[in-house]
């Protein structure tokens, strides 16, 4: 019978860092070379990069309303323009489609740079994706002003088509509003980045999040000419869906400014509803009375996220060696899901002797039975389960245990794995009445313990969920 051990006191697994439209590779603090990394919009098939430049939209887009291609030789130099969703007039909406679809099974990225300015500060702009079975005879884009082109409008005017999610870049506030129409909100948030869900006509489109006013603004208003962007008014929105079963986890980052970090405004955020096996994608935006003109350029779409981890993952570690794909858990109700997290460092193991993977001093892993595979046994600290403790016992940590890559933890159980899980104890840990109890059928059952060397293990057969408890 094989034998897996991990140990466990703290993992951090969901480190999506940086800029999701660069390489995930710095050097590390003190000038040691980092890990290998994940790179998003690879240079390869699954990567396309969309030309605003020229006078006529791109093949495969189609523009609506007011939107237009500035890179006509009069607005600007051809070669050298954007796509214009509106002007800064009042009223207006314009959207750009994608108007092909693509496949959700493997993921998408999109990272793209906007412009707001020239206005009065509003309303803003919407990236988002919809059912890829809808036809351009059959879209309609949503409400002006806060609607941003996405949401209905006063029982007036439809929501976008088909709709799956929508990200406003919301300039003057409305968008994260339940006023004129739309469904829940936090109220009206000036330079926010909020996201509201599936919809169709009047149906839908909920509130599911938003920031806190940006200090750094969404847009520059009342400039008399494009925003410079080279310099602290440069915009770039990178965002990663993940198929989370049959939901998507959402990732954003935005960067504020040419010579600054990207920051992280979502992380891992699931979305509520059953994707489509395909979508089509598009930006919208609008004005009201007070207006800015919305321009986007530099899009790269990366159309498979997690063929592209694996294939990054084989090819940063050696024929000898099996690769860890990093993951982050996702906790819904009794459920707990496994993503693929890009960005994240790779830790190679080798096959030819029992590895130890040691992150930040505190983890370390011997996994031979996964030497070839691209399967990883997963571990991830919770600081909160979901089931109530038996009576007189005190909670000290708690962590999962998953399997990556299409197989479970009873599959590999039942294959001959004989999986011992286990913690590192503090130095002036008390070890008398300690526990470690494994949710199995609806219960908490206590194992067998072996305490020696600062750690407490066991052999466990199921259950994914188990704790260290002090009796």
């Amino acid at each position: 019978m094989k034998k897996n051990t991990i140990f466990t006191l703290i993992i951090t697994l969901a480190l999506l860092v940086s800029n999701l439209s660069a390489v995930f590779a710095d050097d590390a603090p003190g000038g040691t070379p980092a890990e290998p990394q994940i790179e998003l919009f690879q240079n390869n098939e699954n990567t396309e990069t969309v030309d605003f430049s020229g006078p006529q939209a791109p093949e495969d887009w189609v523009l609506g309303g007011d939107a237009e291609m500035t890179g006509d030789g009069q607005t600007d130099p051809e070669g050298d323009g954007w796509l214009r969703l509106t002007d800064n007039e009042s009223y207006e909406i314009g959207y750009a489609v994608y108007d092909k679809a693509l496949d959700t099974a493997n993921g998408l990225a999109f990272t793209f740079d906007y412009t707001s300015w020239g206005g009065s500060g509003a309303d803003g702009i919407t990236f988002f994706l919809m059912d890829g079975e809808t036809t351009m005879d059959e879209f309609n884009p949503g409400g002006y002003g806060g609607s941003l082109g996405y949401a209905p409008r006063h029982k007036v005017t439809k929501g976008l088509s088909n709709a799956v999610v929508g990200i406003g870049l919301d300039e003057f506030g409305n968008f994260s509003n339940a006023g004129e129409g739309r469904n829940g909100g936090h109220g009206r948030t000036q330079d926010s980045v909020s996201i509201r869900g599936a919809g169709d006509g009047f149906d839908g489109y909920e509130f599911i999040d938003g920031t806190n006013r940006l200090l750094q603004g969404i847009d520059i208003r009342n400039a008399n000419e494009r925003p410079d962007q080279t310099g602290s008014d440069y915009r770039n929105v990178s965002i990663m869906f993940t198929p989370v079963e049959q939901q998507f986890s959402l990732t954003l980052t935005m960067q504020f400014g040419a010579d600054t970090e990207p920051e992280q405004l979502f992380k891992d955020l699931l979305l509520p509803g059953i994707i489509p096996a395909t979508v089509k994608f598009g930006f919208t935006a609008s004005t009201a009375s007070a207006t800015n003109i919305h321009e986007i350029r530099n899009l790269v779409i990366d159309k498979a996220v997690v063929d592209d981890v694996i294939d990054q993952a084989k090819k940063s570690s050696s024929s000898s060696a099996a690769v860890a794909i990093p993951v982050t858990a996702v906790q819904t109700g009794d459920t707990i899901t496994i993503i693929p997290v890009t960005g994240s460092v790779l830790y190679p193991l080798s096959c030819e002797v029992q590895s130890k993977l040691n992150i930040e001093g505190e983890v370390y892993a011997i996994i031979p039975a996964l030497c070839g595979q691209e399967a990883s046994l997963v571990l991830e600290a919770l600081e909160t389960i979901p089931f109530a403790l038996p009576d007189g016992a005190t909670l000290l940590k708690a962590s999962t245990l998953n399997i990556v890559d299409g197989l479970t933890f009873e599959t590999y159980v039942a294959a001959g794995e004989e999986i011992e899980v286990g913690f590192y104890l503090d130095a002036d840990q008390d070890t008398a009445n300690l526990a470690i109890l494994v949710w199995q059928n609806g219960q908490w059952i206590e194992q067998q313990v072996v305490v020696e060397d600062g750690v407490i293990s066991t052999i466990i057969a199921e259950g994914a969920l188990f704790v260290l408890v002090q009796k």
